[in-house]
């Protein structure tokens, strides 16, 4: 499942910015000899300028080359 899959902090970030979580994936890639990640989240917020800001933390992220959050 891969809610349960979701890092402990990144849970708790959705969290306190009202987001309900609907399903979330993330798969690994290989581009150029490099392993990127690719995060999906589907989820609702009370506040989707908040999810953009989050999104931006998370592909700051080390080894995480694309962040999707779809507000829905």
């Amino acid at each position: 499942n891969g809610l349960q899959n979701i890092k402990s902090p990144l849970y708790q970030d959705l969290r306190n910015i009202g987001a309900s979580v609907t399903r979330a994936q993330s798969s690994l890639h290989h581009m150029d000899e490099k392993a990127y990640t690719e995060l999906t989240i589907l989820c609702t917020a009370d506040r989707p300028l908040s999810l953009n800001q989050l999104a931006q933390k998370l592909g700051q992220a080390a080894g995480i080359r694309r962040v999707q959050i779809d507000n829905h």
